[in-house]
């Protein structure tokens, strides 16, 4: 059944929208499409008759009447003939818009002999096309700036919504710049289309998807899109419809009888209604078979995927194959670019939302999926320390929305210097639930970014593209100047000023074609003095030839004193680069060995700057290069790679965080935005309790504080601190100034800290022994087969003297983090070693890579498994009961590895101590 987002959030039954009973005459109008001819200043008309048979022999009279205006039409019905095919001209034209949604009534009055039935239909004059890979309305291109809306409500849920909410929300969305709206997967209400047609909001209504591709499912789609277009055909303000969303229930990567299926449905649709546009896919990973619009879904989290963001939609802008990929799909050259999906969170005010509901929790607070369950989420803020990060959940939300903010700003204007590009989709226009990706909140709250978006959301807007995000005061601040044109202006000059700096400038004799977009000219200019970290605002706006605004906009950047990233004292390093050890002393640091060592500084987990701290000493370890066999030194802590458990937060956002001590030489607003481009941590510290998580300094959660894990930590080894971190600043620092101010506060900082307060302590065992290497190490010679071995195959006399041979690892060249000894590019692999364990082991640790799926036992036992892939290794500390598996003597290690997509590797090694 064609269900949408039900399955997803809530399921519902019954009649869920409203529903009428009207007295009608015997005969009666029962439909009326309305078709404008916009050149010729005319709509066609076709009436359907209910109860023809009951027409009197002399007939009766059909009147139409457009108002205003007073165009009219008049036709006689003859008995027996239900269909009739009108012309109305409409005089003094005026034409549907989101910028002028004027809306004409059609008066139908069919009169005679006993009969007398009167109803109207409103409707606009507007036209719809995809042209020169263009969208156009009445014949002139359109940048469509959307937003997905799922239609969920606080109150009614899934059904029909007040005139006054609705209302409402679509004034907010022309408030946030949006001229159109994707309604997702579910057929909006009547009264909703009503709205949208009298406010000016386009829409793309997608055909609710099912879940099984059977027959029934086929038939029932077919049946609904007929009524569903007969019943919605007369709203100027729907201007696409979309059959399937990312595939889902039509299996099109898979399934050729689907491809062709969808194909048809297609061309069925376009049948049924020729006079909008219709995509076939809204996809995510399969493409189009046959669309009128080129569109593609891409999420990333930003900063950290900013640079894959900019690639991406780079290479969409080029129209690639892969949009259409089958030998089915038909690239007709026409079909304009549309980024249909694309996002990023920020959490709601939760006690607005309670407010909302006389402070209960509703229903969706305890969902578990879509980044929930909230209710668990504000539990995890106070018991792992956030409430000391933010001061409170209004904090919270200010910091996350600000993220959302920043995060949209870069996409959305990445997406207009393309001009191939015409339009684009934010999910979404409201949170959903827990799903917090929402430009409102669930209760239609306006969030933060309400009072910026509408800068960088608009048929013109200015662009203000920085070399950096960052300056230190004295340093030229260097940014380029684009124009994006979709509007009738014709902007002739820009205007540009710095905030607080005496820094101004004027760009004239500017042309930019319309539907392009081209820099029209650079900003520069020296820094001002900065008596503490703070903001640095450039605006810039755009001014036609008669010196009306067209459009303004602004970019964010910050400005560092220099005795932010100004370091003193004297460092041991270890590890790194002669270059690094140059750029430390740029920075005032004195580079000295460790006899004369103040502090140390560690690239990786030196074995020697352990003992150093061990022995009463302070460190900085950077762990952003830091090698799997170092981590052992860290143990029961464990330094994970951000592509486990979401935490790099492409769809689902992962917030990242900072205490106050850290940034005292930052204008930090609680998040971390574009200014962290250049050292946003990949890696985390994983593995902390509650407790031990109040005394990290950074730190990283997804969703509704799910996932928890720092990415700052100082801890206690022996007498000394070692404070770990894993941002990327070993390659950075002296050349980025947040990654130089960043190191030099944590520096200062390590000076202070008081090792009788921290909660966690690190004694990592004494792993001396190898019972397998794993292939950084140089590998072991495993026995391995890729077809399936009979049961107990694991089992140490199990008799594998017919696989074959070969040194670990074992996968495909070039998958991230593999170290590859054997090539392995089928579905699954069976891996068997034998080692030698001397004497009785109290301890044990599992070096690992694998991509994707893996189980490993010893001597028989399961004593890890797990789903999912890594993209580099991970030292994993072996429980008690996986110890018991250990033999003195001979062992046997047996792994299974599958994998479906992608890189594939497996490695495996075991490090272990005896008891004396």
């Amino acid at each position: 059944v064609p269900n949408g987002k039900q399955s997803h959030y809530l399921n519902i039954g019954g009649l869920w929208q409203g529903v009428r009973l009207l007295a009608r005459e015997k005969v009666f109008v029962h439909s009326a499409f309305l078709l404008p001819e916009v050149e010729e200043s005319k709509v066609l008309v076709r009436l359907v008759l209910f109860g023809a048979e009951e027409i009197p022999n002399d007939g009766l009279y059909l009147s139409l009447r457009v108002v205003p205006g007073g165009g009219e039409a008049r036709v006689k019905a003859i008995k027996g003939r239900a269909v009739y095919d009108v012309e109305v001209p409409v005089r003094k034209l005026r034409l549907w818009s989101p910028g002028s949604p004027f809306l004409y009534r059609l008066e139908i009055r069919l009169q005679g002999e006993g009969v007398d039935d009167l109803c109207f239909v409103d409707f606009g004059m507007r036209k719809v096309e995809a042209k020169e890979n263009k969208i156009l309305l009445n014949g002139e291109p359109i940048y469509l700036i959307g937003a997905l809306d799922q239609a969920f409500y606080p109150d009614v849920i899934y059904g029909t919504p007040s005139d006054e909410l609705l209302r409402d929300q679509f004034l907010k969305a022309k408030e946030l710049g949006l001229n159109f709206l994707r309604t997702h997967i579910k057929i909006p209400c009547p009264n909703y289309l009503d709205w949208a047609d009298r406010l000016g909001l386009m829409l793309w209504v997608d055909f609710p998807s099912f879940y099984k591709f059977t027959e029934k499912a086929r038939e029932r789609m077919r049946r609904e899109l007929i009524e569903w277009i007969w019943r919605d055909f007369n709203h100027p303000s729907i201007f696409c419809w979309c059959l399937v969303n990312e595939e889902w229930g039509v299996p099109l990567l898979e399934s050729e009888e689907a491809r062709r299926w969808l194909k048809e449905m297609w061309q069925f649709t376009k049948s049924l209604d020729p006079t909008r546009l219709v995509v076939d896919n809204s996809p995510v990973g399969a493409g189009h078979i046959i669309s009128d619009i080129e569109d593609y879904h891409v999420y990333r989290a930003i900063p950290e995927h900013a640079r894959e963001f900019e690639a991406w939609v780079e290479k969409f802008s080029t129209h690639p194959s892969w949009t259409f990929r089958f030998p089915e799909s038909e690239r007709r050259g026409f079909e304009p670019l549309v980024v249909s999906e694309f996002g990023n969170w920020g959490l709601p005010d939760v006690e607005e939302i309670l407010r909302h509901y006389g402070g209960k929790d509703p229903y969706w607070f305890n969902q578990r999926s879509y980044g929930g369950p909230i209710r668990g989420g504000i539990e995890a803020f106070f018991n792992w320390g956030l409430s000391e990060v933010y001061g409170s959940l209004k904090g919270l939300a200010e910091a996350t929305q600000r993220h959302q903010l920043s995060s949209l700003k870069f996409e959305i204007e990445t997406m207009r210097l393309h001009p191939e590009i015409c339009g684009y989709v934010i999910t979404q226009f409201t949170d959903l639930n827990s799903e917090s990706n929402g430009l409102l909140d669930m209760c239609r709250n306006a969030k933060l970014l309400h009072r910026f978006m509408r800068y960088f959301q608009g048929q013109d807007v200015v662009l203000i593209r920085p070399e950096r995000w960052a300056y230190v005061e004295g340093e030229e601040v260097r940014a380029e100047v684009f124009l994006s044109r979709f509007s009738r202006s014709s902007p002739e000059v820009v205007e540009w000023w710095a905030e607080g700096a005496p820094a101004w400038g004027r760009i004239e004799g500017i042309s930019v074609k319309r539907a392009d977009c081209k820099k029209v000219g650079e900003i520069r200019f020296t820094a001002p003095e900065a008596l503490a970290p703070t903001k640095l605002t450039i605006w810039a706006r755009a001014l036609d030839g008669e010196g009306r605004e067209v459009c303004r906009n602004y970019q964010e950047l910050w400005l560092l004193p220099k005795g932010s990233v100004e370091g003193d004292g004297r460092l041991w390093v270890i590890g790194g680069s002669d270059n690094l050890a140059r750029r430390l002393k740029g920075m005032g640091f004195e580079i000295v060995p460790q006899s004369e060592a103040e502090l140390a500084l560690s690239i990786g987990v030196d074995k020697r700057a352990v003992e150093f701290v061990r022995e009463g000493g302070r460190a900085l370890f950077l762990l952003d290069e830091v090698r799997a066999l170092q981590l052992v030194h860290l143990l029961p802590l464990r330094i994970a790679e951000r592509g486990e458990k979401g935490w790099w937060g492409d769809w689902c956002t992962a917030f990242l965080w900072l205490k106050g001590e850290v940034v005292e030489g930052l204008p930090y607003e609680g998040h971390l935005g574009m200014p962290f481009l250049e050292c946003v941590p990949h890696k985390v510290i994983d593995g902390l309790n509650p407790e031990a998580m109040r005394d990290a300094l950074g730190g990283i959660f997804v969703g509704w504080m799910h996932n928890q894990a720092a990415t700052i930590l100082p801890v206690r080894v022996g007498r000394g601190v070692a404070l770990l971190c894993t941002f990327r600043l070993t390659e950075t620092v002296g050349k980025d100034p947040v990654a130089t101010a960043l190191l030099c506060s944590l520096i200062r900082l390590l000076r202070k800290i008081n090792p009788s307060s921290l909660r966690t302590e690190i004694r990592p065992p004494s792993l001396d022994k190898i019972l397998a290497k794993p292939a950084p190490m140089g590998g072991e010679v495993w026995r391995y087969t890729t077809s399936r071995p009979p049961q107990g195959w694991e089992q140490p006399d199990f008799d594998d003297s017919t696989w074959r041979e070969g040194r670990s690892g074992f996968g495909r060249p070039g998958t991230p983090g593999a170290v590859v000894g054997t090539k392995w590019l089928s579905s699954e692999i069976w891996l068997r070693f034998k080692g030698i364990v001397k004497g009785k082991v109290k301890s044990a640790a599992m070096v690992i890579h694998h991509d994707e799926d893996v189980e490993v036992y010893l001597n028989g036992k399961l004593i890890f498994s797990e789903r999912g892939f890594l993209t580099d290794y991970k030292v994993v500390l072996l429980g008690p009961e996986a110890l018991k598996a250990f033999r003195e003597g001979e062992n046997t290690l047996a792994v299974h590895c599958r994998q479906t997509g992608g890189g594939q590797f497996v490695d495996v090694g075991i490090l272990y101590a005896v008891e004396e």
